[in-house]
């Protein structure tokens, strides 16, 4: 059993290593923006030279989200005017999901040296811990990669904020009102300081008047 752990963490490694690393190489988007799209079609369609305008538009702009909107667009609209073989595809899928491919790179790391720990630790008060690691690595990596993937203003990502807010405010109520019996209303002064700090970081400056 001590064995299987060992290969299986090294084998995860292997995984994580080759997912960081085609994360990290991924082609620029410019460059196989050139690669995928014939010169000569572009040249002959004013509508995919608009769709790759946007696209440089929005690298220019260090806007992803846009970019990647545009990106999907193009892929869309002009599917059967670009050239993709299975390198290209590939550099598409990952620079697509880079983001989400590290996460989980990540998380796969920690897997193994989760495993690698409980091969060779064998005190119970240590297989705690590394389980309770393992399973807070799983919960922020699973919500980065939900919210990489379904959008962090979609109406999912929308709901799972509103009910961990709600969530922390009810265990709060439970922990004061319920185990204690103290009735007190102060920690939603504590809520109200983490909104306004929260809206502080991450509003920008020049929306905040529309708040």
């Amino acid at each position: 059993m001590k064995a299987f752990k060992i290969i299986l963490s090294l084998l995860l490694v292997v995984l994580a290593g080759f997912l960081i690393f085609y994360s990290i190489n991924a082609s620029d988007l410019s460059t196989l923006l050139e690669d995928i799209v014939p010169q000569e079609t572009m040249q002959q369609d004013k509508g995919l030279q608009k769709a790759v305008k946007r696209i440089n538009d929005s690298l220019a702009e260090a806007n992803q989200d846009k970019t990647l909107r545009s990106l999907n667009r193009l892929l869309e609209d002009f599917s059967d005017k670009i050239q993709m073989d299975a390198e290209a595809k590939l550099d598409l899928f990952f620079y697509r999901n880079n983001k989400v491919t590290l996460a989980f790179a990540l998380f796969i790391l920690i897997l193994s040296a989760a495993l690698i720990a409980s091969a060779l630790l064998k005190q119970q008060k240590y297989q705690k811990a590394i389980i309770m690691a393992v399973l807070i690595a799983m919960l922020y990596s699973g919500i980065y990669i939900v919210e990489n993937l379904v959008g962090s203003n979609s109406m999912l990502m929308t709901v799972l904020k509103k009910g961990a807010i709600y969530a922390l405010l009810a265990v709060s109520m439970n922990l004061l009102n319920g185990f204690t019996g103290l009735f007190s209303l102060g920690q939603a002064g504590f809520m109200l300081i983490g909104a306004y700090t929260y809206a502080i970081f991450t509003i920008d400056p020049a929306s905040r008047a529309q708040v």
